[in-house]
């Protein structure tokens, strides 16, 4: 509980907009997934995969449904110590 907000406040201090926060449905995840959502965003998506230590980006389906505007979805599985 509350490790999305954290998160989500960090990324807002590094100058992401936000959209949303809520909790992952039930599932497995890996540690961290980020999910990107279209074309395009190749530095945000180099600088995602850098601040939270990730070999790739997925290009399917985030496990939950977002907004039209929306270009990545970060679902943390495991709380970074």
């Amino acid at each position: 509980v509350g490790v999305a907000k954290t998160q989500a406040d960090a990324l807002t201090a590094k100058g992401y907009s936000i959209s949303s926060v809520d909790n992952a449905p039930v599932g497995t995840y890996a540690d961290i997934e980020i999910y990107q959502i279209g074309e395009g965003n190749t530095a945000t998506a180099e600088a995602l995969k850098t601040y939270y230590n990730v070999a790739a980006i997925k290009t399917t389906s985030p496990p939950l449904a977002v907004a039209d505007d929306v270009s990545f979805v970060v679902v943390i599985g495991k709380v970074r110590e």
